[in-house]
């Protein structure tokens, strides 16, 4: 292969100036084809020319990391869009909740005597099944992969 054509294509795999072919499980930017990370599994970083697409589907940034906007990570290691459906757990509890708030305002206002409890008993309930929602979002973002032992 000619030196101007070298030149030329820098990306060429017949030049020797050429970036080596990343094997799956790594990744590099077509910046740097020599500065090489180790992705988290070989299904995120599926291998391949650094000036290609070496990520998995749907998935972007320093080794395949991250999920594109509205996307979100499965099992394969890809990044899969979300759909509309997505949005109905979400509406389903802010209705619920709407719902929750409204029947506590209406028994409160029925027994004055003892609103002070009732309030008291209704921040203890709220904050509590605040902070158990906050846990469970955590917990279904987490993604472990369990190796034999």
């Amino acid at each position: 292969t000619s030196r101007v054509f070298c030149e030329s294509h820098l990306d060429d795999m017949d030049c020797e100036h050429a970036p080596p072919e990343l094997k799956a499980g790594f990744w590099s930017h077509s910046s740097q084809p020599l500065s090489v990370f180790k992705c988290k599994n070989e299904l995120q970083c599926i291998g391949g020319k650094p000036t290609g697409s070496i990520c998995a589907s749907g998935r972007e940034g320093r080794s395949c990391g991250f999920c594109m906007p509205n996307h979100f990570s499965n099992s394969l290691g890809q990044c899969t869009k979300c759909g509309d459906y997505d949005a109905i757990p979400a509406v389903v509890a802010m209705i619920l909740l709407l719902l929750a708030i409204g029947v506590l305002g209406w028994q409160m206002g029925r027994k004055i005597s003892k609103s002070s409890k009732q309030v008291i008993s209704a921040t203890i309930i709220g904050t509590q099944a605040g902070v158990m929602i906050q846990t469970l979002g955590v917990f279904s973002d987490l993604s472990l992969v369990w190796e034999e032992p």
